[in-house]
């Protein structure tokens, strides 16, 4: 499915709107839609590509508060319509785990 987000296509670009394709959510996944995100300096760091792994397109934001909107048939004790708070998996700390076992996380506006 095609998203909108906001990232950076390389290293020396600044952060741009942009479209990009992410997987339909499946049995395993909650798919959360945005209403805040923060982007922080660690993002920055990322974007940037000042610590290693950064895949282009890159788009930053960890940081979410959004409500669930979908439910994999597989999770537990989580419902739809509520709201979430989350600092995502695949923060910029995890990210070698979250690349190696396919974690992923997108903001979505």
């Amino acid at each position: 499915m095609k998203i909108k987000a906001v990232g950076a296509y390389s290293a020396k670009q600044p952060l741009e709107p942009m479209d990009i394709t992410r997987r339909e959510p499946g049995p395993n996944d909650v798919k959360i839609e945005i209403a805040y995100c923060g982007v922080c300096h660690s993002d920055l760091h990322q974007v940037r590509s000042e610590w290693a792994g950064t895949v282009y397109p890159c788009v930053p934001g960890h940081e979410i508060v959004g409500r669930v909107v979908a439910v994999g048939d597989q999770v537990e004790n989580m419902r739809r319509a509520i709201w979430s708070v989350s600092a995502a998996l695949s923060t910029v700390v995890n990210i070698a785990k979250s690349v190696k076992t396919g974690w992923k996380t997108t903001v979505i506006t």
